[in-house]
């Protein structure tokens, strides 16, 4: 059962028996009972994302892939802020041939780069 919005994923099914129950101020009886709902032995299907926590990513040593900077966008980085300026970053970005970096990429690029020279 997925929710709208959502894409199918592998993950396994989980099983979730659903009680809902209430204290009965109204009722003789020992404070604090509880009532069970007609509808306690409905079992409702929820799907989870099949996601890797930090700690499971950490176990299984998974590290997100490193996209390697290529020399023409060393060289756009740097005709870009040489003409918009360092601190830029998004302007740079829009106005250059860069794709699949974000502005916090260009900015830790540029500084890794000025430590080297």
């Amino acid at each position: 059962m997925n929710k709208p919005g959502t894409t199918e994923s592998k993950s396994r099914p989980l099983r979730i028996k659903l009680r809902r129950t209430r204290p009965l101020p109204f009722v003789t009886g020992a404070p604090g009972d509880q009532i069970k709902w007609d509808d306690d032995e409905e079992e409702e299907e929820v799907e989870y994302p099949n996601l890797a926590t930090p700690k499971v990513r950490r176990s299984l040593n998974l590290k997100p892939k490193r996209n390697i900077w290529k020399a023409g966008e060393v060289t756009e980085l740097r005709l870009g802020v040489r003409k918009y300026g360092e601190g830029n970053w998004a302007k740079i970005l829009r106005n250059s041939s860069i794709v699949n970096r974000s502005a916090v990429d260009l900015k830790d690029k540029w500084r890794n780069m000025q430590k080297k020279y």
